[in-house]
Order: C-alpha cells, then structure tokens, then sequence
C-alpha cells in the first residue's frame, strides 16, 4: 500500500462527484484515505469549441483560477490550473508548461508537499515530469488519446511517447493499450478499472425509491448510461428501437452530440444527466443494459466502466465487440457479444429470454471483488515498491550536485 505520501495528481478530468465519476476521480479518492491530494483539474487536450458546453466549462475555470487549493477533505484539495487551449502549437505548449510547472509548484508550497508523487492522466502534461520535485513519476493511461475527435493526433501521439519513455512506471486500463505502448517503458502494467460496488449493488434493494420519470414506461426497458458521444452507435440504436417500437429504450447521459434522430422515435427516452449515486435506481427498471460503442481507433482501446457497473446490479448486458469486454466475456462468460446489428437484436431477445435471480446474483459475484478500493491498493503497491529504490537514487544524485 501507498501511505503517508503527497501525491500531485495531474488529472484528465475536472472534479464532479455529483453527477458522474471516472477511474480518475475513483483512484483519487481510494488514494486520498492514506496520502495527501493536490487533484490538477484537466487542462483539455483540444482546442475549445464555440458552444455552451464549452464555454460555460471556460466560465468555470476562470473564476476557480483566481481561488486558492479548495479543500474537499482532510487530505484532499482540487486546483483549477490555467493554460492556452492549443496545445499542438510549440510556442504554446513552452508556455503551458512554464505556466502549469509556476501553478502546481506553488500551490504545493502552500500545502507543504514534499517529494511527491506525481501522477499524470493526460500526454501533453509530459513537460511537468522532472519539474515539480516529484520523488517518482507515472503516467495512467485510460484511453487512446491521441484518437479523440478534435485533438491534434501527431502531437499527441509525440507527447506520449516522450511522457512513456519519461516517466518511472506507467499503467494502461485496457489491453490494448498496453499491448500497442508497453514498448516505451519496461515498467508498464495492466490496471483494469475497477467497480462502486456498494453503490451499485443497491440496484437488488426492493425499496429503492423508483424514478418517477421512467415509473410510467413499458417493460421491457433497454437501458444505457454514459456519456453520449461521439463514440456511440446512434445508428444501431435507431435500429434497435425501429424494429422493436413496443421496448423501451432509456439513455442516460451528458449529451455532447445531435441526438434528434433518435429524440424523434416515441419509445426512445433521452433523460440526460443525472446524479451518480441515483444511477442504481435507474439500473433497477433496465431488463437488459447494453454497450452499443461504435469500432475504431478510439473504441478499440476503451474498456468502459459501465460494463462492471451493469453486472454489479446484476443486469443482462449486451455489447459491441470491444476488447476489453471480449476478453471479459471470454473470462467469466455473463456478457453477451453482437458484431452486427441484426445479431444485437438476437442478443437484446436471447438475454431477455434468459435471464433468471441466479443469473442474477452470478453477475453479481463476478465483479464483487473489483472495486476501485482494489484497484487502488494494486496501484498503490507497485507505486511503494518503486519509491524506496527511487528514493535513494534521488538522494545519491543530490549528494553529487
């Protein structure tokens, strides 16, 4: 286990808790129990769209610029950095660096960080590695970044490496990405993500209050949550719910995209956002839940949190041939694959067909041990396992300066 260290957490994501939680946000509060967090806010890695999204998150950021490190709890404080959104230009990214290294430094002068560690979520943050007297580096790869739509693909792929070849140990959440990377650095490892699973279990209490905006539909109910992106399947969705107007189809999420073609089918419900921890009484009405990604360069390498958050509340889950969830499936069975989208039909019918308490419960069990307070011991003890041996190469340098 990790304890007693600071740790600068240079995040890909800015801190939300209420209304949705990623490995970043998981990690960093299991690793909050037994060290000090300085959690950086993302800087992006695109340039800003002139939409509402964007640009009320741009409103946000400016006024908690000008904030001291905010203080979540006792060993806990989120900071919003500033920086130039295009980080492919030279010049800029010399800036942002210069810029970030000033920002981070003294808000752990403020706190009293010490030798941290330093942990980085995003490539183009490769510049900070080396720069904020950290004791040991990693870099947590969740994605294939450089495959985001928006992003300067060459320059993120060029920061990565630089960031892999940098840092002293690096983990990947999927295995493709460790398969395609583990190249550029010999202390590469596997970090699968991990589960809420108190959270999600809930799904199984028989007094969990019913949302009243889904009480009134028709059974059987298709169910997703997640972002609606750019990397969902509109298409197979529209599909799903032509051939079959007597489902019902719930989506949940953050809309990024235009989803008017399926806002006009009458059976397709697109409730938006809503809080993380009202996500296992949504789960309740879902008779199958479903992962219907797109495939490409992006998808390929995601393994999506979602599947352990279905099967912790015990749901039937179909999905699009990705990875990570093949080789889940292949594992411990309990998820049913479709390549096409007639066969994601077959999939949806055959789950509904099936699906029994005992199935139920075997879900269930299967990601009962998964949590993220597991996958952050995991981490945690590869990074304590570096540190001391780190240390003293530190300490001999310092002695020879």
């Amino acid at each position: 286990m990790l304890k007693g260290h600071d740790v600068i957490y240079i995040a890909g994501h800015d801190f939300n808790l209420t209304d949705s939680r990623i490995s970043t946000d998981h990690i960093a509060q299991e690793l909050a129990a037994d060290n000090r967090i300085l959690y950086v806010e993302s800087v992006g890695l695109r340039a800003p769209r002139l939409d509402g999204n964007d640009l009320a998150r741009i409103g946000r950021k400016l006024l908690r610029f000008f904030r001291p490190p905010r203080r979540v709890d006792a060993s806990f404080w989120v900071m919003t950095p500033l920086a130039i959104p295009w980080h492919h230009v030279p010049l800029v990214r010399r800036l942002n660096r210069l810029f970030l290294i000033a920002q981070i430094r003294l808000a752990a002068l403020l706190l009293g960080f010490r030798r941290p560690v330093l942990i980085v979520f995003l490539p183009h943050m490769e510049g900070l590695v080396g720069r904020l007297r950290e004791a040991l580096s990693v870099y947590y790869c969740t994605d294939e970044h450089a495959a985001f739509p928006g992003v300067d693909t060459a320059s993120v792929r060029r920061a990565e490496e630089a960031l892999l070849r940098k840092v002293d140990l690096a983990f990947a959440t999927a295995p493709e990405i460790l398969k395609n990377k583990q190249h550029l650095n010999a202390n590469f490892f596997y970090s699968p993500h991990g589960v809420d699973f108190d959270n999600f279990t809930r799904a199984f209490d028989e007094e969990l209050p019913e949302p009243t905006d889904v009480a009134h539909l028709p059974h059987p109910v298709i169910g997703y949550f997640g972002a609606i992106d750019r990397w969902l399947d509109l298409e197979l969705i529209h599909m799903l719910a032509t051939a079959r107007p007597e489902w019902s189809f719930v989506l949940i999420g953050k809309q990024v995209i235009d989803t008017s073609m399926l806002a006009a089918l009458p059976n397709v419900h697109l409730l938006g956002q809503r809080p993380f921890g009202e996500l296992p009484a949504y789960g309740s009405r879902f008779d199958v839940a479903i992962i219907p990604f797109m495939l490409n360069e992006l998808t390929v390498s995601v393994s999506p949190i979602k599947l352990k958050e279905y099967l912790a509340m015990g749901k039937p889950v179909v999905s699009t041939p990705l990875p990570a969830v093949v080789d889940f499936a292949a594992a411990h069975g309990l998820v049913e694959i479709a390549s096409k989208p007639e066969e994601f039909l077959e999939r949806i019918e055959h789950a509904l067909a099936n699906d029994s308490r005992e199935l139920a419960l075997r879900r269930r069990e299967a990601v009962r041990d998964d949590t993220w307070q597991a996958r952050a011991r995991d981490v945690g003890q590869r990074i304590s396992e570096f540190l001391p041996e780190h240390l003293r190469s530190c300490k001999a340098l310092d002695r020879d300066k």
